[in-house]
């Protein structure tokens, strides 16, 4: 191996892994040119059949599906190793996938896919000598690869696990539109004795990345209390598996009716969610029929729905399928959206139709809320960089208010959390929702 480190003890013996194990890894060697060489190990068991150990780094190492990426084995030791140098300013998250005897990566391309999310379902694990605590993202464990210090750091989500049950709520949402229950967070930052009605409200889509794996609340409310973000509250939505995920974050009329109609206002932000009253519930099953007359693209401008209880009006917040729903949120509602945060959006996503949302912005009905849409990729995305640019420009060419920014990284929630509480702090649009009685104002023709 060219770039061991020298402990001076042979590779791969006892005394070697030990001190491998008190340094941490993946070991990160700095060089002069604003990059860093990053070796990853792996210590394979006695007795135990290896074939091969794959790596898979997010956004960095070539999609597993065309050509996985395998770790070198040292001759006889239990040591395997992949080396490889990104800029320093580099986050992300990679996992092990190691694989015994007799199960290797098959030769035909149809095969492949299903071989290998079975291989991380079997055989997925994070690294045992990385120091920093993983987290989990569908069926395995990721471990994170910081090069520089994160925004929100490690002390900061610790304290967000701790945060009492009066500061971060947990809810059970039944949704009758949906048919289907999850869970929900609420969080309120600053303004205790304020009205909660006037503060904005932001939504979190895979509001459980952001409320256990990858916990913000604590860095949300140290921001606020440091006068760095106005005083607000959070929703954070649970998704699902990722096939309702999958068809609940794309273009889903009914899934934006049943967060607008049944789910908000039931929040009574004192960790409960209230039943639904009969008003409510006749609204939200009208316009899921009028949803469903239509194409997840409809050529007229649905009912207009606006917020009493949150007159600056809603910030919805995505990535990949998430980024794709809160730019389609923001265009079907835009009475009820206000800012849009889409990180490195699914609008690859075609209708049954062939329809994609770019398509939609340029053609759909006119505009009629001043919705402001910030949109983000990673620079070591290739598809999804590009998506995203086409995005922006259909949005400004159709005249609403957008920006584009890439981040360092690729398609991660690393990634994507370093880039969103960095936007955070920009300015909230200003208020322009009118006032009416009750919780939400429905037109229904």
């Amino acid at each position: 191996m060219k770039h061991a480190p020298n402990f001076r003890i042979a590779i791969g013996s006892e005394a070697w892994w030990q001190q491998i194990a008190s340094r941490g890894t993946p070991l990160i060697k700095r060089l002069h040119n604003g990059y860093c060489r990053i070796t990853f190990y792996w210590r394979q068991p006695q007795d135990c059949a290896i074939q091969t150990v794959y790596i898979d780094c997010w956004s960095l190492t070539p999609h597993p599906v065309e050509a996985p990426t395998a770790m070198l084995r040292i001759p006889a030791s239990d040591v395997w190793y992949w080396e490889v140098c990104l800029p320093e300013t580099w986050q992300g998250s990679y996992f092990f996938i190691p694989v015994v005897d007799g199960d290797g990566f098959p030769v035909h391309h149809e095969q492949r896919r299903a071989w290998w999310i079975n291989a991380i379902a079997l055989f997925g694990e994070a690294d045992p000598f990385n120091p920093l605590p993983s987290y989990t993202s569908g069926s395995h464990a990721l471990s994170r690869l910081l090069i520089k210090p994160s925004v929100c750091s490690l002390a900061s989500e610790t304290r967000s696990a701790a945060l009492a049950d009066d500061r971060l709520h947990l809810a059970h949402w039944h949704s009758h539109c949906l048919d289907n229950q999850r869970r929900v967070w609420q969080l309120r930052c600053g303004d205790a004795d304020g009205a909660q009605a006037d503060l904005p409200l932001l939504i979190f889509l895979d509001g459980a990345i952001w409320a256990e794996q990858l916990p913000v609340a604590n860095w949300l409310r140290e921001q606020t209390d440091a006068g760095l973000l106005p005083a607000a509250r959070y929703v954070f939505i649970e998704a699902l598996d990722s096939r309702t995920r999958a068809d609940e974050l794309t273009c889903n009329p009914t899934f934006w009716l049943a967060v607008l109609l049944e789910l908000l206002p039931q929040l009574n932000w004192q960790g409960k969610i209230t039943p639904l009253t009969l008003l409510n519930h006749r609204n939200a099953e009208a316009l899921r029929s009028v949803a469903q007359a239509n194409t997840p693209f409809p050529d007229e401008s649905l009912p207009a729905i606006t917020t009493a209880s949150c007159p600056r009006g809603i910030t919805v917040i995505g990535q990949s399928f998430g980024g794709l729903a809160a730019c389609y949120a923001g265009l079907l509602f835009p009475d009820a959206v206000s800012r849009v945060i889409s990180q490195s959006g699914s609008f690859w996503w075609q209708s049954p139709q062939g329809a994609r949302l770019d398509q939609f912005a340029a053609t759909g009905p006119a505009r009629t809320g001043e919705v402001q849409f910030l949109l983000q990729a990673g620079r070591f995305e290739s598809d999804m960089r590009c998506e995203s640019q086409r995005m922006s420009a259909a949005l400004s060419a159709s005249g609403y208010t957008t920006h584009y920014q890439e981040f360092e990284g690729g398609h991660d929630w690393l990634c994507w959390r370093e880039a969103l509480l960095t936007a955070l702090p920009q300015p909230y649009p200003a208020a322009t929702r009118h006032q009416c009685e009750g919780v939400f104002h429905v037109d229904v023709q």
